[in-house]
């Protein structure tokens, strides 16, 4: 289990998805115990599961909060990285790149040469733009290995 401010995340590995479902129901049956006493409320509609699976043999587990179903999807973003159901992480290289890209829009009418912004100014613009995407990717990928 990861919690970070108000973004909680739980996990289970098994091979078995009766196990699987009946320790993560129990999770989250402790949680919502938790939440309750707590003063906490967990929003059921903003509540997402994704099954990890590299091939489909079985189907998404049967989820309950509070009775509501839990909705699977075949992917989601979890604090800025996008996860997808084969953990192939094509779709958070594609999203990196597609910020990257906007961000670099912000650079070229700095960079005319007619009119733009001197060269140490393009520097820092681009090491606190680019450059903490490039350690968004790379965290990625110590993630992932």
């Amino acid at each position: 289990m990861n919690l970070y401010v108000d973004d909680l995340h739980i996990s289970c590995y098994a091979r078995n998805m009766q196990l699987i479902e009946r320790q993560l129901q129990t999770a989250i049956n402790n949680i919502i115990e938790w939440s309750n006493k707590s003063g906490f409320t967990i929003s059921a509609q903003k509540t997402i599961g994704i099954h990890f699976c590299k091939w489909p043999l079985h189907p998404d587990p049967e989820l309950f909060l509070s009775g509501v179903p839990i909705r699977f999807q075949d992917n989601y973003k979890f604090l800025g990285i996008v996860f997808d159901k084969r953990l192939t992480s094509l779709l958070h290289i594609a999203s990196l790149r597609k910020r990257c890209l906007r961000s670099l829009n912000i650079l070229r009418p700095l960079s005319n040469t007619s009119w733009g912004a001197d060269r140490s100014c393009l520097l820092r613009v681009y090491r606190s733009i680019i450059r903490t995407m490039e350690v968004s990717y790379m965290a990625l990928l110590d993630l992932l290995t």
